[in-house]
Formats: structure tokens, sequence, C-alpha cells
């Protein structure tokens, strides 16, 4: 009947630990890919940021070739108008050298004229005018007369075509400065169109880079929503978790207990009436200890049994635990009073130093504090009497010790109720 009993009892255990180990496995996996996801929302942030930047430089690479293209184009207004003003000034030139040319050619024409003339009035004529003199002076005016119209038609002659060829000069020079300025002209369109190239392809890569962020964006905005859901699935996890660990502990007992009395009931009906009285008696001695051991706690400082300071109620100044210290308690181990869960790893530097909370179930849980360095991790499973810390001077201390709280459904208990 005993191995019966036990044999149930293991079954029960395995059952639990079954179904922990699949939740801690569905729990492990979705812990493991919120952490990949918050990886991948760090590094699209990241991303993002560099995005950013490279769209920061591009913006001023842009304004500086917007001021060079500003420049590039007053350049180019100046040449046109120059452009414009000089071919205005070619134009009047041309005027004036045709000016020139008919008022030289009408002043040749007639002078030419005038000469045939006075030829074809005799083979002679400049002869006649002179001998036609009545006197010697009268003849001396009429050479000297002669002289000075044929000079003052050669000089008249003379100053019209140099006024010709200064204006020819000057056209010709207008031409000159016309395709020199025809050659800027093309040349800055050149450099414009060089610039206006450039620009665009500035602009085309800010567009993308853009586009680029808005997508990094709206997949940083799917990450979080999927980050956000599966921290909510987590948390249904593990109360679904600490709900089914204490639906399957509660089975556990009740099976527990329901063998138990049956193994009492078949041993009573096996028993004569005069032994049935002792064996109920010494069931009933068994049974509260039994319930009482899984909340019975040993000794949390195998190493050091003096109480430094004990638990002090809500009316008197507050000391929430008691203290366990002694000589070379420092690096001594601090174990687990009870077996349990561990629900809280953390350092207080101003309070608890390095400590760690166990939860026992039925609301009961264990605070170990000050220590040195703490052994188990968040989630992990404890045994009763298994080292969790080594005891320190850590957060708020006097010296070294280890700190120890009771606490039932959250409000803190005296340790000594529980304790050996």
């Amino acid at each position: 009947m005993g191995k019966r009993l036990i044999s149930c009892f293991l079954i029960a255990i395995l059952m639990v630990s079954y179904s922990t180990v699949a939740f801690a496995d569905s729990l492990t996996d979705k812990q493991n890919e919120l952490k990949g996801i918050n990886e991948n929302i760090e590094n699209t942030k990241g991303e993002i940021e560099k995005v950013k930047g490279e769209q920061s430089e591009l913006v001023n690479q842009i304004a500086e070739i917007e001021v060079d293209l500003k420049e590039k184009q007053e350049q180019l207004e100046e040449i046109e108008n120059a452009l414009i003003e000089t071919q205005e000034n070619i134009e009047i030139t041309e005027k004036e050298l045709d000016e020139a040319i008919e008022k030289a050619e009408l002043h040749r024409e007639l002078m030419d004229e005038r000469l045939c003339a006075m030829y074809m009035c005799s083979n002679a004529s400049y002869l006649e005018v002179i001998f036609e003199a009545k006197n010697f002076t009268d003849f001396l005016d009429r050479v000297i007369m002669i002289r000075e119209i044929m000079s003052l038609d050669q000089e008249v002659l003379d100053e019209m075509m140099a006024i010709r060829d200064d204006i020819e000069a000057k056209k010709n020079f207008l031409e000159e400065e016309k395709l020199s300025e025809e050659a800027a002209k093309e040349d800055m369109a050149d450099q414009k169109a060089v610039i206006e190239a450039k620009q665009e392809e500035k602009e085309v890569l800010l567009a993308e880079l853009k586009e680029k962020q808005e997508n990094m964006e709206l997949d940083l905005s799917e990450l979080e929503k999927t980050s956000k859901d599966l921290e909510s699935t987590i948390q249904k996890l593990v109360a679904e978790r600490e709900a089914e660990k204490k639906r399957q502990r509660e089975e556990a007992e009740k099976k527990r207990l329901a063998e138990l009395a049956a193994a009492q009931r078949e041993q009573e009906n096996n028993s004569g009436s005069n032994n049935s009285s002792d064996n109920n008696n010494n069931n009933s001695g068994d049974t509260p200890s039994r319930g009482s051991s899984s909340s019975r706690m040993i000794w949390p400082a195998p190493s050091n049994s003096y109480v430094s300071s004990e638990f002090k109620p809500p009316h008197r100044p507050r000391h929430k635990g008691i203290d366990i210290a002694g000589p070379g308690i420092y690096g001594k181990n601090a174990v687990a009073a009870l077996g349990g869960t561990v629900v809280k790893v953390a350092n207080d530097v101003n309070g608890y130093g390095n400590y760690l909370v166990i939860d026992h179930g039925g609301g009961l849980t264990t605070l170990y504090a000050h220590g040195s360095k703490v052994l188990v991790s968040l989630g992990d499973r404890v045994s009763q009497g298994q080292a969790v810390m080594l005891i320190g001077d850590t957060g708020k201390s006097r010296g070294s010790h280890l700190h120890f709280e009771v606490r039932v459904n959250g409000s803190h208990v005296n340790p000594r109720k529980y304790l050996p």
C-alpha cells in the first residue's frame, strides 16, 4: 500500500514537472523571440538615425549646390546682358560705318565730278584758269586757290577714310568681343547644366533616403507592435504557468491526502477494533506533521546562528525581518529556507543591496538581502537547502550579515514563526 501511495505521489510530481517544463519551453521560446525582436528594433532605430544623418548631409550638399547654381545663373545673366549690349554696339557701329562709307563715297564722287568737270571744260582747265589771270598777282592768287581747293578736298577725303577705318576697327573689336562673350555664355551654360544635373542627382538620392526612412519607420512600428504583443503573451504565459503550477500542486496535494485517507481507512478495516483507536491516534499525529512540513523552513544561514536584530512589529521602528551575523560570515552560503521559484533578483544600492525573492506557493515568499553575490537567476527553481547567495555587506548595511524576511500574501510576518 505504501508503494502505491509513493507511486501516485511520484506520478503527480512528474505531471507537474512535465507541465512546468512545457510551460517553461514555451515561455523561453517567446522570451528568445522577444529578445530577437527587441534587437531588431534597436538595429532599425540605429539605421533610421544613420539615414537621417545621410539626409542631413545631402540637404547641406543641395544647399551648397543651390548657392553655386545661383552664382552661375547670375554670371550667365551678366554675360547675356553684356552680349546684348555688345550686339547693340555692333549694330550702332555698323550704322555709323555705313554712314561714314556713304559720306566718303559721296565726297569722293563730288570731288571726282568737279575734277572731271574741270577737266572736260578743256584739255588744260587749270591752265586756262591760271592764264585767264589779268595780271601776275591775279595769276598767283588763282594758283594758290586751285592748290588750296585740291588740298582741302584731299584732306576731307583723307579724314573721311580715317573715320571709316576707325569705325571698321571698332566693328572688328566688337565682333571679337561678341565671339568671346558667346563662348563664355556657352561655357557658363555648360557649367550650369552640370550643376543642375548634380542637383537633380542629389534630390533623387534624398527622395530615395526619405522613402527608405519611411519604410524603416513602418517596419519599426510593426516590430514595436509585435514586441508589445509578445510582452503581453509572455505575461499571460507566466500567469498561466503560475496558475497551472498552483492548480497542479493543489491537485497533487488532494491526491496525496486522498491516498493517505484511503490507506488509513484500509488500515482501519484490516485492524481489530482494539487497535483501531490507537492507529487513529497515531495517524492523527502524523497528519499535521506531514501537512506542516510543506511550510516548515530550515535555517537560511547554516554557518551562523546568531541573530543581531529581530523582527520589529509595525507599531515600533520597523525592521521587516531578522539579521543573522557573526564572525567569518562574509562569503558564506545563504540557502533557500524552502523550495520554490526565484521571482526576483535585483540590486538596491540604498537598501537591500544584492537580494533575491523566492516564491514558495500559497502566497508565501522569502527574501535574502545584502549578499556579496547572488548564485541563482530569475525563474530558477530551487530546492530547500540549495545555496542561493553569498552573504555580504552590500546596500544599506552596517556590517556583514544576512537579512532574512518572510511574507504571507505580501505582508511581513515574523520569520521566527517558520524557522526551527
